[in-house]
């Protein structure tokens, strides 16, 4: 399953990085540093379990959905080739630096041993993480999920990952959800709900490629409904014989289309002049593409969780140096246009995506609230490539007055201050403070979450 670039000396990240007493013998020709081993980047899935609005038998509900990425840390080719290191993306000095919600507190302690990216760009170390530990948090947190009963689920339960104020924020909620309430919807959404005069706007959360309202949006969805917004989270941009399966078909003439059509039935039927935006991953530049170019005036707020703004003299594959080639060569498109995933053409240049957003040289429109987060452990999107790095919007890093979180691209939508940070971008007279609470990058919060 993992290949060390066609390298027989490479000795593998399991060896490399397990404990001590677990490791074997090395060999004596493998290499002792991992940037000689050319080692790509690897993607880890898991199943899905559920499919939004359906009452399948779980049997006929997994293996549709990945829903955890893992980075491995070297490429060697890029680095013989005179390319700047794997995941050293353009560094912050090239753009505008982000505001800062408060400053960061050398003297807190951080959760985990290992170092964040020194660089500031999402650059995972090779003390960072071993693969072995993110196996071990990934096989913990689907025992957790799976293992939950009804009982110990409900509301009023305070045990792991639930806050005070009921809420799950576990990174598996959503297949918690669907094993407890198969076939119900997203907790927190209520097609029937109607505005109220301090919440006037309803909120759509957009979820990102391969996945669907239920195992993204089960943290914040409730979240914010408890705080009095209408929440919609539907599940877009999926091939009709695989509906669980979103935001995998073109974004433009097709999943962004119907997400607008969404805009549209929401404003109708909750009679709301305008609607805020939230999406994580691809449902971020899906939203910025809407509330600019398809629905201009009919968006009040957009908010970015781990999102691309597609900035000029960033890329998509700026965090994949294994797809570079692809990329020079002009081929990339090619590829992804053979695949199911076909969002993915989009946020490649050229693209009409891309030059909608950034028509007039800024991806802002007048009159509408920006707001985006980023993590500098998002192995995907870092803030160096994420933030647009023009006047216009706010720009947050989650760890800026917090070094307890550790949030990854996909533990960050059920981050306890995300869910703040989102709700201070929708009201901005709101006054709480984000909470700061101890975040791994793979399995969420850790233990009970002040309300």
């Amino acid at each position: 399953m993992l290949r060390a670039g066609g390298s027989r000396r490479c000795v593998t990240l399991l060896q490399r990085h397990a404990p001590q007493h677990m490791r074997q013998r090395r060999h004596p020709r493998a290499p002792r540093h991992g940037p000689q081993c050319g080692i790509d980047r690897m993607v880890v899935t898991a199943s899905n379990i559920g499919r939004v609005h359906t009452a399948r038998p779980l049997s006929t509900q997994v293996n549709e959905t990945p829903i955890i990425y893992i980075m491995s840390f070297w490429n060697r080719r890029a680095a013989s080739e005179g390319s700047p290191p794997l995941s050293r993306a353009p560094s912050r000095a090239s753009h505008p630096p982000a505001p800062r919600l408060a400053e960061r507190d050398p003297s807190t302690t951080p959760l985990v041993s290992a170092k964040g990216p020194s660089d500031g760009n999402g650059t995972w170390a090779n003390d960072r993480m071993s693969i072995m530990r993110a196996a071990g948090a990934l096989a913990a947190a689907l025992v957790i999920g799976l293992a939950a009963s009804p009982a110990e689920s409900s509301a009023d339960s305070v045990g792991l990952n639930y806050g005070s104020d009921g809420v799950d924020y576990s990174p598996w909620a959503g297949v918690r959800h669907a094993i407890e309430r198969p076939g119900s919807p997203v907790p927190g959404t209520d097609e029937q709900c109607r505005p109220t005069e301090d919440k006037p706007r309803p909120v759509m959360l957009l979820h990102g490629t391969g996945m669907n309202g239920l195992n993204t949006w089960s943290t914040l969805a409730p979240a914010l409904a408890a705080e009095g917004y209408c929440v919609f989270a539907p599940t877009y941009g999926a091939y009709p014989e695989a509906p669980g399966v979103g935001g995998v078909r073109k974004v433009v003439g097709d999943a962004a289309d119907e997400v607008a059509a969404y805009v549209d039935e929401v404003r109708a039927r909750t009679g709301a002049e305008q609607v805020d935006l939230v999406g994580h991953s691809l449902g971020a530049p899906v939203g910025a593409y809407v509330a600019k170019a398809l629905r201009p005036g009919d968006i009040g707020t957009v908010v970015f969780i781990a999102g691309y703004w597609m900035r000029p003299g960033t890329s998509t594959v700026s965090n994949w140096p294994a797809l570079r080639p692809l990329e020079k060569s002009g081929r990339l498109k090619d590829v992804i246009a053979a695949g199911p995933i076909r969002s993915g053409i989009d946020l490649v240049r050229p693209s009409p995506l891309i030059d909608a957003v950034w028509a007039g040289g800024t991806p802002y429109l007048e009159g509408v609230r920006y707001r985006t987060i980023a993590s500098e452990f998002d192995e995907v999107f870092p803030p160096a490539i994420g933030f647009a790095g023009v006047d216009g919007g706010e720009d947050v890093i989650v760890q800026d007055g917090c070094d307890l979180s550790r949030s990854g691209h996909m533990t960050m939508p059920s981050d306890p201050r995300v869910v703040d940070l989102v709700l201070g971008a929708l009201d901005p007279r709101s006054t709480r403070a984000p909470r700061c609470v101890p975040t791994d990058p793979m399995t969420g919060a850790q233990g009970m979450t002040p309300r």
